[in-house]
């Protein structure tokens, strides 16, 4: 049969079309295709066998890293070790670790409580405010005298219940006015 009875018969071509096609895309991706092991072949590394043919088949590392198994070692740079396929820094060992200490080289790793990361420790924040009292992560600082800390500031604690009232310009305790028109004298309420 001629090429040219098979452009005079379209029929003819639609029928011999696909058996051509097949026959090359499979002489296309023959060299793709697995061979056969045959026990004697040689790896680049010098091995012969079964696992010269078993690492002449492992792939091409598709990942940022790969560890020994289906695809060929591909190691992570630095400092970094191989987790899940993703070059990651190592688990902190100390207390805490933070990006501008020392060991830069281990993954971030805060301090429980508020506390800061210095020296690989958790440490208590300095208090930058008149007093720190019962605040997590700070050092303890008090206000002087019989003042109390309320929200980082020193202030004058409440007028106790046994008195009236307090004056304005009460040393010791904040201001409790008087009810009515009557006015706060040594914190008792007198009249005008």
């Amino acid at each position: 049969m001629a090429i040219s009875e098979l452009v005079k018969k379209p029929w003819l071509l639609a029928m011999f079309l696909p058996v051509l096609l097949l026959v090359v895309f499979v002489a296309a991706n023959y060299a793709k295709l697995p061979q056969e092991s045959t026990g004697n072949e040689t790896a680049p590394d010098g091995q012969t066998g079964n696992a010269a043919a078993e690492a002449s088949q492992a792939l091409a590392c598709p990942f940022e890293c790969c560890e020994a198994g289906n695809y060929l070692e591909k190691p992570c740079y630095g400092a970094k070790i191989c987790v899940n396929n993703k070059c990651e820094k190592k688990e902190c060992p100390y207390e805490c670790c933070d990006d501008e200490s020392s060991k830069a080289e281990y993954a971030v790793k805060g301090c429980d409580g508020n506390m800061l990361c210095e020296d690989d420790k958790c440490v208590l924040r300095p208090c930058w405010s008149d007093c720190c009292v019962g605040s997590r992560g700070f050092e303890e600082k008090s206000c002087d005298g019989n003042m109390i800390c309320n929200s980082g500031l020193c202030e004058k604690p409440p007028c106790p219940d046994k008195y009236k009232c307090c004056p304005a310009n009460d040393k010791e305790y904040s201001e409790k006015a008087c009810r009515g028109n009557n006015v706060c004298k040594f914190r008792i309420c007198k009249a005008p």
